[in-house]
């Protein structure tokens, strides 16, 4: 990962970038989930991103074609979450249908450890 904007970490690996107020991760489905369907984060996680001013959120699912974006800004975020824990710790989750989608991403997927082509490296 570059060393442009401030890195987001959990269990001490990088997990996306905060770069001009927006956070970008790439996301696996396995990190999904899927009951109920819904993206979440660790509290550590959403903490790192109020520290670094983090305004929009934007996901990437990286085992689809073309890649989907999943978009929330961190105002809505706040509003719909609810918190869980399944014995991982405390989470925050909103579920997917409050994420706006957008399917203008790539037609390939990015090698390992490397970002999409049409979006900042963390």
């Amino acid at each position: 990962m570059g060393s442009t904007g401030k890195q987001i970490y959990l269990n001490g690996k990088v997990l996306g970038v905060v770069l001009e107020r927006v956070f970008y991760r790439d996301q696996r489905d396995s990190h999904f989930l899927r009951t109920p369907p819904a993206i979440a984060f660790h509290v550590s996680v959403i903490e790192q991103l109020n520290a670094a001013g983090a305004e929009l959120y934007v996901l990437t699912a990286i085992e689809r074609l073309p890649l989907l974006r999943y978009i929330i800004t961190a105002e809505h975020f706040a509003a719909k979450h609810d918190k869980f824990d399944r014995g991982w710790g405390l989470q925050h989750r909103v579920m997917l249908c409050e994420w706006q989608v957008d399917l203008s991403g790539t037609n390939s997927k990015p090698a390992e450890g490397k970002p999409a082509a049409d979006k900042p490296a963390a």
